[in-house]
Parts: structure tokens; sequence; C-alpha cells
């Protein structure tokens, strides 16, 4: 009995390890596509983890408020959305919908990589091509309690912009809010008030909310796990409108990551 009882435990230990492993990545993002003649690298990555994946933090949010009451199509001789009558201008608006920009993040606690898609507002060109999108992608690397923070260029160069202290993030909107580097810092400072508990995409956060240039801001940040200290939502505004806006839709703190999206050498194409 003691023997077949060790065989089943072992069986569903089997069971249970084939199950983990076949945990699927976490998706990239729509629409880009990598290259694919770089050969294979391998990744240090933790113990039961696949080969060819890290362990790491997955999220898809927007920022940047898009407000099209903003524009009033109704007066006649105002700035057109594109080029179009008016039915074809709200259909674009539509389009837009209550964001300008979608971002998909990919995180350990020493790299990462962003990838943004921010919609247009171009007044010469025709609404029936559809929105119109600007993409680009930033990294990140921790070293020395630093955030090293750069844009890659279209040719896949590294151009370095930033290099902050990891405690160093941006409580509220301001004219220098880094969003890759928000999402690598990791800041516990206390905050003016007693704040909140609530949650972002399914994580526990606390958040504190305030006013100052503003009539309002808000920042909630993560309160347990691989995210803790990390900003998941921040905001800021008056009482006509929200001027900024940033936020996780859905986030993963414990995701099966692809590691060739780490890759430097590897290079990636935007969606047409």
């Amino acid at each position: 009995m003691r023997t077949a009882l060790a065989a089943a435990g072992s069986a569903l230990a089997l069971l249970l390890s084939s199950t983990a492993l076949a945990a699927p990545t976490a998706p990239l993002p729509p629409g880009w596509t990598m290259s694919a003649d770089e050969p294979p690298r391998e990744h240090e990555r933790p113990r039961g983890t696949p080969a060819g994946t890290l362990r790491g933090i997955y999220g898809h949010g927007v920022a940047n408020p898009f407000d099209a009451g903003s524009f009033d199509l109704g007066v006649e001789g105002a700035l057109p959305v594109c080029r179009g009558d008016r039915a074809a201008q709200e259909t674009y608006l539509r389009g837009i919908g209550d964001h300008r920009t979608h971002f998909w993040f990919y995180g350990t606690a020493s790299q990462s990589v962003m990838f943004r898609r921010e919609a247009q507002v171009r007044t010469d060109r025709p609404c029936g091509q559809g929105v119109l999108y600007s993409y680009d992608i930033e990294r990140a690397f921790v070293a020395d309690g630093y955030v090293h923070t750069m844009e890659m260029t279209p040719d896949g160069e590294a151009d370095l912009f930033s290099s902050r202290a990891i405690d160093n993030s941006d409580d509220e909107y301001s004219g220098g809010f880094q969003p890759l580097h928000n999402l690598m810092a990791r800041n516990e400072r206390p905050r003016r008030g007693r704040g909140e508990n609530a949650r972002v995409a399914g994580v526990p956060v606390r958040c504190w909310s305030g006013g100052a240039d503003f009539v309002w801001n808000q920042v909630c940040v993560s309160r347990s796990g691989p995210t803790r200290g990390m900003i998941l939502s921040s905001g800021a505004g008056d009482d006509s409108q929200t001027t900024f806006r940033m936020g996780f839709l859905e986030l993963d703190p414990r995701a099966t990551l692809d590691a060739r999206m780490f890759d430097l050498e590897r290079s990636w194409t935007a969606p047409e």
C-alpha cells in the first residue's frame, strides 16, 4: 500500500510539474513581429522555468486620456480630425477610443521592455484610411541602484536618455513623467495622508489622493508580490477634464515571458 501511494504521489507530482512547464507565455505585443535570423540565446532562469523563457511581470495598460468631445465637429470651420465629413470624423474618433496610448510591458527585476502604440490626429489624412498610429520601443536596465532607460531607434540601436535612482519615481503628473522608469522604480516611502486600499487589474494597491497644481491627483502603488512598490495607476486633472492618466488594464505579476523579448540584437517590426 505504501509503495502504491508513493507511486501515485510521484505520478501526481510529475503531472503538476508538466502542467506548470506547459504554462503559456505572456502574449507578444499585438501586431509586432520579431526577427528570426538571430541564433537562440540562453538566459539565466529560475529552476522549473521552461527553456527560452523567464519569470517576470506582464501588463497591458493605457495612458494619455483622449477626449473626443474636445473636437467640436458641429462648428463650421473647426479644425477637422481627419479629411472627411462629420460622420467619417466621428467614426475615426470612436476608433481611437478613450486613450491615445496603449502599452505592453514585460519586465524582470533587472530589465524591461515596453512596446507603445499611440493614435495620431492628422488633419491632412483621409478618415477612410482608418486610425493612424505611431509605434516605439523603450528598454530599461537596473544596475547599481539606478534605472537606465533607453529608446530604441528604427534600426535597432539603443539611445540612452535617462538614468535615475530606483527609488525615485513620480507620484503624479509632471512634465518629466517617464512611464517605463516609473514601472521599474520601487518607491515605498510614506505619502501624504492615510491612503486607501484598492485593486488595479486585480493586484492589491494603496492609493493616495491630493491636490496641488491640479484640482486632484492620485497615485496607486502595489502592496505585495513582485510588483511591490511599483506604480500601477497614476492620474491628475481639474474640474473639466483628466489631464493625465496611466494605468494597467491587465497585469500578471508572475508571468512566463519569452526570453527573446530581452535580446538587444533582435529587431522588431511595428504593425503596418
